[in-house]
């Protein structure tokens, strides 16, 4: 049976594969994927600088259904897999250890400005986007430039340095299993 789990590339896989019942095909195809994931995310956190390691708690996974479209979806980097509890605990500890310094830190809720980084920014005053052009506005604060921060591409990098291992994971992990629920039958 065919729950819609193809591989593409190995058709001995996919033959194998396709006479599994539905359930144990979803099973078999989690677990490759979740196994895949931790390589990667692996990866992700090794090539964050080293004077950035608080970043490196920012980087997560997720493997869940899609109810809508009905697939198994993975997926891997910055600021995914984390829920407000899990957020607000890696900011706690964060917090905790920048006592004393300026600035915010990197947490799951800002750590795009690391990855992508920001424009030139300034504190005091605020930007009113009109048809007729931009209006800039005192706020009343001290007008402050806070600089801008150079985008880090490092999650791209790191990602497509370790495709050939994550797919070779998947490789293996589902030709382990399908060996063992076949001899189950």
């Amino acid at each position: 049976m065919s729950g819609g789990i193809i591989i593409t590339g190995d058709k001995e896989l996919n033959a194998l594969l396709q006479r599994l019942p539905v359930a144990v095909e979803k099973k078999i195809a989690r677990q490759a994927l979740s196994q895949a994931l931790t390589i990667e995310v692996k990866a992700m956190k090794a090539a964050v600088p080293a004077n950035m390691k608080d970043a490196r708690q920012a980087i997560g996974k997720r493997l869940g259904k899609n109810k809508r479209k009905g697939i198994i979806e993975a997926k891997a980097g910055a600021a995914v897999g984390f829920n407000k509890s899990k957020t607000k605990k890696i900011e706690g500890k964060i917090e905790a250890k920048r006592a004393g310094k300026p600035g915010v830190g990197i947490s799951p809720r800002n750590i795009h400005w690391f990855i992508l980084g920001t424009q030139q920014r300034t504190r005091g005053v605020k930007i009113h986007r009109l048809k007729s052009g931009n209006v800039k506005m005192l706020t009343g604060n001290t007008v402050a430039n806070t600089g801008q921060m150079p985008g880090k591409p490092f999650i791209r990098q790191a990602a497509l340095s370790v495709q050939s291992q994550v797919q070779a994971k998947i490789e293996e992990v589902i030709r382990q299993k399908l060996d063992q629920e076949i001899a189950k039958q």
